[in-house]
């Protein structure tokens, strides 16, 4: 399930960390943590014989390929520098994923130049939806 963040600027380290402590997970290393208080919707992950969470991941907008913290996994970068794209866009989303074996790093690119508006457009109907 996907939830979009009303207001990410307001999210902190410290409701990150909690959150990821509340569902059983273990945490990632700090700078990890820290970006997850920049996600823009969370994603939780369950099956059909438990209430359990069974993934839970922070989705973070990198409008940029220099927002993405490369150092934490390789295969990050070589993903940034060589995935075919269909626009001029080099927008991209990146994860922290947590499951109960550990955790992981996703990434996915903007190919058409259009998904991290249309995100975005999302985030601010369902600002609009609730005033």
């Amino acid at each position: 399930i996907y939830f979009m963040l009303k207001q990410p600027p307001k999210v902190t380290y410290g409701n990150c960390v909690a959150l990821v402590e509340d569902l059983g997970f273990k945490l990632a290393v700090k700078e990890a943590m820290e970006g997850c208080a920049k996600a823009v919707h969370l994603n939780y992950t369950f099956n059909w014989d438990s209430e359990k969470v069974e993934r839970f991941c922070f989705g973070i907008e990198a409008d940029d390929p220099s927002e993405i913290p490369f150092h934490l996994h390789p295969l990050m970068k070589k993903f940034v520098d060589e995935t075919p794209l269909q626009s001029d866009s080099r927008k991209f989303l990146w994860g922290v994923a947590f499951n109960h074996k550990g955790l992981y790093y996703k990434i996915e690119n903007d190919y058409n130049g259009a998904m991290i508006e249309f995100l975005g457009m999302g985030c601010k109907a369902g600002l609009d939806t609730y005033k």
